[in-house]
């Protein structure tokens, strides 16, 4: 990539110092257009990009059926999940996201 008025334009690699990667084009010095991102743990995310993000990712999860569960010791918990963007569009293909439920229990 190049720079022009000081901000990556382009096509180009931005390393960071945590080991995060992205490869991709650059515009107004933020991710745009065509796009590979690995952080710093190995999540990749590839696609489009807008503005410095995924320009379909996405803002909601939403669990499928019953949100009330009681789950006992050793039991197991299945959830349908889905992920919708800021439009409330389903999001169907996304790359390696994890997803992370905390939970707590009450005696």
């Amino acid at each position: 990539g190049g720079w022009v008025r000081g901000q990556r334009q382009g096509h180009g690699e931005l390393k960071y110092s945590n080991g995060s990667i992205y490869e991709g084009q650059f515009r107004n010095d933020m991710f745009n257009g065509e796009g590979l991102f690995t952080n710093n743990v190995g999540t990749i995310y590839s696609g489009m990009f807008f503005n410095g993000g995924l320009s379909n990712q996405p803002s909601c999860l939403n669990v499928i059926g019953d949100t009330n569960f009681t789950v006992k010791t050793g039991e197991t918990l299945n959830l349908n999940l889905q992920l919708q963007n800021e439009d409330g569009e389903t999001i169907t293909e996304i790359n390696n996201l994890e997803i992370i439920i905390t939970a707590w229990y009450k005696y």
